[in-house]
């Protein structure tokens, strides 16, 4: 099972929880929310061992408020990060050389990664999802219907080829060079 876990932001626009009987602060600070936020994952990884869980950015939707491997080496904590925003325009940023942070990323975080793609962003030989299968370690598809009839198939068979791969492209120790 898997669970992409997003929107949870830190009410910073002054909805904040101010209950006195909660055992934190009133307001609640950035720490004590995503440390929160972590617990609670914590709790239901426990209750659901077999459970993957994906975790967004703790304090803020779309953005990246706190490090990628922020709480990541607490003992039942998320298994896999979010891998930003590449979803939307996947082949657009590859060209735009803006994909590569996750290659970096990669380099500097031995962290799970989690990215899910818009097919439809893609171009018809895949090479978006080529590429980022290579860097991420659990990856999503989406908009395939949504796609030209060359690019959905060619979407399928690397789908096909991948599931087929799974344990190649998602196992073991990201190597990569800085040269």
């Amino acid at each position: 099972m898997f669970l992409n876990s997003d929107f949870h932001d830190w009410p910073w626009t002054g909805d904040s929880c101010w209950a006195k009987e909660h055992y934190h602060n009133a307001p609640i600070t950035r720490a004590q929310w995503a440390l929160g936020l972590n617990e609670f994952y914590e709790r239901l990884q426990w209750r659901v061992p077999d459970l993957v869980i994906e975790m967004h950015d703790h304090i803020e939707s779309g953005e990246y408020r706190t490090p990628v491997w922020y709480l990541f080496d607490r003992p039942g904590s998320y298994d896999e990060k979010w891998a930003y925003e590449f979803m939307w325009t996947t082949y657009q940023d590859l060209m735009d050389r803006k994909l590569f942070a996750l290659y970096y990323l990669r380099l500097a975080e031995p962290i799970p990664l989690f990215l899910h793609i818009n097919a439809s962003s893609d171009n018809e030989k895949c090479i978006g999802v080529l590429v980022c299968r290579k860097l991420v370690t659990h990856m999503g598809v989406g908009a395939v219907r949504a796609s030209g009839e060359v690019q959905r198939n060619a979407y399928m068979k690397a789908i096909k080829e991948f599931n087929a791969r799974f344990d190649a492209f998602a196992l073991g120790t990201f190597y990569g060079s800085m040269s």
